[in-house]
């Protein structure tokens, strides 16, 4: 039957870009922003804007093409995940690969962003790809892939600081993240220098949000308390990776399997990649991440989560109790991805358009988009429901192991009842 169900797994994962050209794509907001630079560009001319030029540069063979430039991200999200499955192929058991692929693919903030022309993911994608890289000792394309990440979201650059430094705290792995950083620095001063003249003019200065109830709204720069962004990120209803990503909770324990080093160096490097960007977006005034589905700038976390919950799938020696907990958090990262893949922010318009009402989609459960569905009914177009089948029979089929194990195990706990007396 687990034979079966691998080559079950392998299928839903092959399908699985067909399914994702199912969903709606669109360019707004800052989409819209990075696609008129790469218009310009197209050109041959730079202009001035506050997102970051990279992906612009990278998306400039679909826009081409035409329309087919809104799914740059569809793009992006399997080609990086082919490249990470080859670079791991050899040095991580097939079952945990497997299982760590589809669940990016249906349990994850990724099918969201894949509908979108923004920034998170291909940083969030290229980062995981530098990290595979170093773990498959080619360190220099793991770098490259790293500053790239790293430049098309500067802010993500301390996270690659401390990275790097946290997994090799001796004095030559303290000097292998000054480079790449060093040379993140000079590109980001760079086109900053390209696009307003000035090599330290962002673009942001001065940039501040809506002033609302709370107490800190409308101030500019990192002007939020580091405790209270801290606690918002982690732990808020509508933008807390503790929500979005709940995979993450299965790193504070260990599986009872061994460990190979690939996957323990894989996840080591991605918690403190997270960490790093948890403490600068901190304090930044637009955490948040705006008029948007969940945590967007903290898309990444759900990369070290999808591993956590592959490694605990796969850890058949598991007590039934975390065999219990692994299948529930399984249960509600599916529906994560089902959400962002179908609903989005239902019926939570009002949050854009009252800044003291803009808040309660990010803290109130009522006004969360994980939750909006079990409130405001929605009915599913053919398209919707062939997205959401998908992702539901592929959580059924990463389930299907444990949920036999926690049965087989129920079943002889039944036995062991007292009501039939053993002759002596």
């Amino acid at each position: 039957m687990l034979r079966w169900l691998s080559k079950f797994e392998i299928a839903l994962i092959l399908v699985a870009p067909f399914v994702y050209w199912q969903m709606p794509h669109e360019i707004s907001s800052d989409g819209y922003l990075r696609l008129e630079t790469t218009r310009y560009l197209a050109r041959g001319e730079v202009i001035d804007q506050p997102v970051p030029m990279f992906m612009s540069v990278a998306a400039l063979p679909l826009y081409h093409f035409g329309d087919i430039v809104a799914q740059f991200n569809v793009f992006v999200f399997f080609g990086a995940l082919a490249v990470i499955a080859a670079l791991l192929w050899t040095r991580v058991p097939a079952d945990v690969l497997r299982r760590f692929v589809l669940l990016l693919i249906v349990a994850s903030m990724f099918a969201h962003h894949t509908q979108l022309f923004f920034g998170e993911l291909l940083t969030a994608m290229l980062v995981a790809t530098g990290i595979a890289l170093l773990i498959a000792g080619l360190p220099l394309f793991g770098y490259v892939a790293l500053i790239c990440g790293v430049i098309n979201q500067p802010a993500t650059l301390p996270g690659m600081v401390l990275m790097l430094v946290a997994t090799d705290r001796s004095l030559r792995g303290v000097v292998r993240a000054a480079i790449p950083a060093t040379i993140c620095v000079a590109l980001i001063m760079f086109e900053f220098y390209l696009r307003r003249g000035d090599p330290f003019s962002s673009g942001y200065e001065g940039d501040h949000g809506q002033k609302s109830i709370l107490p800190y709204s409308g101030l500019p720069g990192f002007s939020n308390p580091f405790v209270f962004g801290v606690l918002s990120i982690l732990f808020s209803f509508g933008k807390g990776i503790g929500i979005y990503a709940p995979g993450l909770w299965l790193t504070f324990k260990r599986t009872v399997s061994a460990t190979p080093d690939a996957l323990r160096l894989f996840q080591r490097h991605a918690l403190w990649f997270l960490a790093g960007i948890v403490i600068v977006y901190a304090k930044w005034w637009a955490w948040p991440g705006g008029w948007f589905w969940g945590p967007r700038f903290f898309l990444f976390a759900s990369i070290p989560a999808a591993m956590a919950l592959s490694m605990h799938l796969c850890d058949r020696a598991a007590a039934p109790t975390i065999k219990a907990l692994t299948v529930a958090l399984l249960a509600w990262s599916v529906w994560v991805g089902i959400d962002g893949a179908v609903y989005g922010q239902l019926d939570m318009s009002i949050c854009n358009t009252e800044p003291n009402i803009e808040p309660l989609c990010w803290y109130s459960p009522e006004y969360s988009a994980l939750f909006r569905p079990f409130i405001v009914d929605k009915t599913l177009t053919n398209k919707e429901r062939i997205v959401f089948g998908y992702f539901a029979l592929s959580g059924v089929v990463l389930a299907i192991p444990f949920a036999r194990d926690l049965a087989s195990d129920a079943i002889r706990r039944a036995r062991r009842l007292p009501g039939r007396q053993t002759p002596r």
